[in-house]
């Protein structure tokens, strides 16, 4: 499945992934997930567009960390 069409998932689908992924989950808990899931799975394919402009990263992080 790609991730255009995993946004336009159907509940019943989204079950099957969800038990795929050893989760049971009720039909409350299923609809209250899935818009996050939809959001996700936009914001995901944004990062896998190759045409995503590859500049500097906005922050960076030490290596090593050192406890004050």
């Amino acid at each position: 499945m790609s991730t255009h069409m995993s946004s336009h998932i159907t509940l019943k689908e989204f079950q099957v992934l969800a038990r795929r992924a050893g989760l049971e989950l009720t039909l409350d808990e299923l609809e209250a997930l899935l818009p996050l899931y939809r959001e996700f799975t936009q914001q995901l394919a944004m990062l896998h567009d190759p045409s995503l402009p590859l500049e500097e990263p906005v922050m960076v992080f030490p290596a090593a960390w050192h406890q004050r």
